[in-house]
């Protein structure tokens, strides 16, 4: 898959974080968040409009793998959130290993000297980036290793 906008989704219990990348898909950038209703019907709405609005080539979802590899209760659930999305949307969903991207995201925050307040609204949508960011810079390397250089790079 060559360029296109990525949609990242960092499931939280009451947010959900987001991000989304350029038309090329070479940066990834925070998008906001979306507050949890706790219906999963409802959620996917919401997902359906970012859907429509950004178009993506592949939806991101973060993974909430534990530290020592196993997958838990919020692992499964987005799993299965992602099937979801992939089978109402028809859109190809990737789910990706979160680990550590609401820490990276909270020690940006708190070295650009963000006000606590402001750092807990923006931290879901940051950590979204984060996870997006992380599976762009992926997707490069392993095209690198193909032999098919990406567009946009720069030395």
């Amino acid at each position: 898959m060559t360029g296109g906008r990525f949609l990242a989704l960092d499931l939280g219990e009451r947010r959900i974080g987001l991000a989304v990348s350029d038309p090329l898909g070479l940066v990834g950038m925070a998008a906001g968040q979306i507050e949890r209703c706790g219906e999963a019907e409802k959620d996917l709405e919401r997902i359906g409009e970012l859907i429509r609005q950004y178009q993506p080539v592949e939806v991101i979802v973060g993974l909430p793998v534990r530290t020592d590899g196993r997958w838990g209760e919020p692992a499964v659930r987005a799993q299965e959130l992602a099937g979801m999305i992939r089978e109402r949307f028809g859109v190809p969903v990737v789910l990706w290993d979160e680990r550590f991207t609401t820490k990276i995201a909270e020690d940006l925050l708190l070295a650009a000297g963000i006000r606590r307040q402001d750092r807990r609204r923006a931290r879901d949508s940051l950590a979204a980036a984060v996870i997006l960011q992380s599976y762009l810079e992926h997707r490069r390397r392993e095209r690198c290793h193909e032999g098919r250089i990406p567009t946009g790079g720069g030395g």
